[in-house]
């Protein structure tokens, strides 16, 4: 027999029903929190994922998180058989009640495909001057900024042998390049001594004055015509967009400490804003030579006059160019200090690693007092974002082949800014190292094939595993590294980036 089931009893379970429901579509806080994280994990192992194709030489490849939707649905269903009248005995029983319900959510996303020319052109792009500035500026750690940014520097000799036209011009007699290359020891600590003095000597950027800035705002309709001014009627199209040209940054010298004043020459001085320097053809530092010239014959025969002449070099901006993929900074001067500091450098490394000990090696140590006292002009070159991840592909490459870990130098203070010109690995052995004003730090470094380490960060690829150490002592730079990259990337990718079609329909037979 059956019992009377009452209407509260019947419909309770179905307002439960309706109550989960709108719990599951309105509670949304904890599912975005867990999209946001979702999102980290994806792109911050994506990057990582193609600094290990760089460190293995294998082609990179970008990939983005589109909009992220989240979605949560819930519906209830219920049927009530009615138990009056005669029922047919061959027939079962009616169901008191069917009650159904599904509760369903999720997020819908798109990953695109980075391999547009737009954003190629962003990523192989030089960072930028204005980019450089801004990391400097807000007290970024400089030596950290200029080894993730400068592919190399080189110094020229500003002598009358070493200035175009002279033969000796690109030799090592007159001009050095200092590589800052992960694959060499002797590479990176030399590059790491030359920044190193270079920051000493106040090394920074400051901006150029945009107001007499060659450049002009572009204007450009929603056509796709430019134009320089409005129409003779005066009005304009709301649609028409003006861009302002980027701003213009400069290296220059701000030196704090007055014993390295005279090594930097007046005109490489920051001096606030600055006009951006005007530059013609063959104007440039210059040298004097003395040339004879054959005169008229008079009654005492042939004669000779000397006359001055002026030796013009290439055109070299006299305050230093805006900072560009090649950037040339006028001037400073070697004190011969420093010089007898890199051939230290040169030697203590050479012997602690002695694979570097070449002839080439030799020669460029060897050619180092000639620029003791002499006053040299410096080009810096900068990375692109893509060159960025090769070069710490190229870190983690020789983390890979060699016991060693670079490591480079953080200030212990704003106030307190002066490096040691020596590498790590020599000012931690020596006694008075806590008392410096810089401490060392790991450069960028993964820890390889350890599984059952925890980790802030890992990939896995091609069978084996990567990852940050999570000790912050022993990853050192590294996830801020990461975070720098990653802010590039950013800047680099635009709406124009995002490929025009990015679904792809997959049947499966």
């Amino acid at each position: 027999m059956v019992g009377k089931i009452s209407k509260a009893g019947l419909f309770f379970p179905l307002f439960a029903l309706g109550l989960l429901g709108c719990a599951a579509v309105d509670q949304y806080s904890s599912r975005a929190i867990s999209y946001n994280l979702e999102a980290e994990a994806a792109l911050d192992q994506g990057l990582l994922l193609n600094i290990v194709r760089a460190a293995h030489r294998w082609p990179m490849q970008f990939t983005s998180i589109g909009t992220i939707t989240g979605t949560a649905t819930a519906s209830g269903t219920a049927s009530l058989a009615s138990l009056l009248g005669p029922h047919p005995s061959t027939t079962a029983p009616p169901k008191l009640a069917t009650l159904g319900g599904t509760v369903s959510g999720g997020p819908t996303f798109g990953i695109p495909v980075l391999d547009t020319q737009e954003f190629y052109q962003g990523v192989m792009a030089p960072v930028s001057g204005q980019l450089f500035d801004f990391y400097i500026q807000q007290e970024f750690p400089r030596e950290e900024i200029f080894t993730l940014f400068v592919e190399k520097i080189v110094i020229s000799k500003q002598s009358p042998e070493c200035i175009p036209p002279g033969r000796k011009a690109h030799t090592l007699e007159c001009e050095l390049a200092f590589v800052n290359s992960a694959n060499s020891d002797l590479d990176f600590d030399l590059f790491q001594s030359l920044v190193e003095h270079l920051l000493n000597l106040g090394l920074t950027t400051e901006p150029v004055d945009s107001k007499s800035s060659p450049k002009a705002a572009s204007c450009t309709s929603s056509s796709g015509s430019s134009s320089g001014s409005s129409s003779g009627s005066g009005s304009s199209s709301s649609k028409d967009q003006c861009s302002t040209p980027p701003a213009e940054f400069r290296f220059c010298f701000s030196p704090k400490f007055p014993g390295l004043r005279a090594e930097v020459l007046d005109q490489a001085l920051c001096t606030g804003a600055v006009k951006p320097p005007t530059v013609k053809k063959d104007q440039a530092l210059t040298t004097t030579t003395t040339t004879t010239r054959r005169g008229p014959a008079d009654s005492e025969g042939v004669s000779t006059e000397t006359t001055t002449v002026t030796v013009q070099a290439n055109a070299t901006p006299v305050l230093g160019g805006q900072i560009e993929k090649k950037t040339v900074v006028n001037s400073i001067r070697l004190s011969p200090r420093f010089i007898d500091t890199l051939i230290e450098v040169a030697e203590t490394t050479s012997r602690r690693f002695p694979a570097n000990n070449s002839l080439e090696y030799r020669q460029f140590t060897a050619n180092l007092p000639r620029f003791a006292g002499s006053t040299i002009v410096f080009t810096v070159y900068t990375r692109s974002t893509e060159g960025i991840l090769y070069y710490l592909g190229q870190v983690l490459r020789h983390q890979l082949s060699s016991s060693r870990i670079y490591r480079i130098k953080t200030e212990k203070s704003f106030v307190a800014r002066e490096f040691s010109e020596r590498p790590c690995y020599v000012d931690e052995e020596s006694p008075g190292f806590n008392d410096l004003t810089f401490f060392c730090d790991n450069f960028f470094v993964l820890n390889i094939d350890t599984p059952f380490e925890p980790s802030p960060l890992s990939v896995t690829y091609d069978g084996r595993r990567y990852a940050v150490p999570a000790d912050r002592r022993e990853s050192g730079n590294t996830m801020h590294l990461l975070s720098i990259v990653k802010q590039l990337l950013a800047v680099n990718t635009s709406a124009k980036s995002l490929p025009q079609t990015g679904v792809i329909s997959v049947i499966s037979p």
